[in-house]
């Protein structure tokens, strides 16, 4: 109980992040968006977990000279994910729970910030329709 506690209090490591992210989407999935687990990822949790560490990691490392980690909120992001309910994930995805896992803001010379924030990484999983690359439906 000392170790999970220490761990926590530490943060996630940015290498284990889309793993453990993936892991924690995809039970969340099973449990409430079943159809789309079987669908998309042809009921099978490692690939699953595969196709959201992908996805995650693929948006990210376009940033990540731009962008600092927080272990911290890493954690938290997961956590976030645990408690919502399947009404909110279905609705919203993972959604704002993991928005400032990365900070992508940019102090230039003269305390000017540049950069607009944190990475959004989380296409929703319902409650919408993609068109033309905007996600339309219930807010």
């Amino acid at each position: 109980m000392l170790f999970l506690m220490l761990f926590m209090a530490c943060g996630l490591p940015e290498d284990d992040y889309s793993t453990r992210r993936g892991v924690v989407e995809c039970k969340k999935i099973q449990k409430c968006a079943r159809g789309l687990y079987e669908y998309e990822y042809d009921a099978d949790f490692d690939l699953c977990v595969d196709g959201i560490g992908d996805r995650i990691d693929g948006q990210t490392a376009k940033r990540l000279s731009k962008c600092d980690y927080d272990p911290a909120e890493g954690q938290r992001c997961l956590n976030r994910i645990r408690r919502m309910t399947c009404e909110e994930f279905v609705r919203r995805g993972p959604g704002s729970a993991c928005d400032q896992v990365y900070d992508c803001t940019t102090v230039e010379p003269g305390g000017t910030g540049t950069g607009g924030g944190s990475i959004g990484t989380d296409p929703p999983t319902g409650g919408g329709t993609e068109t033309g690359g905007t996600t339309t439906g219930e807010t």
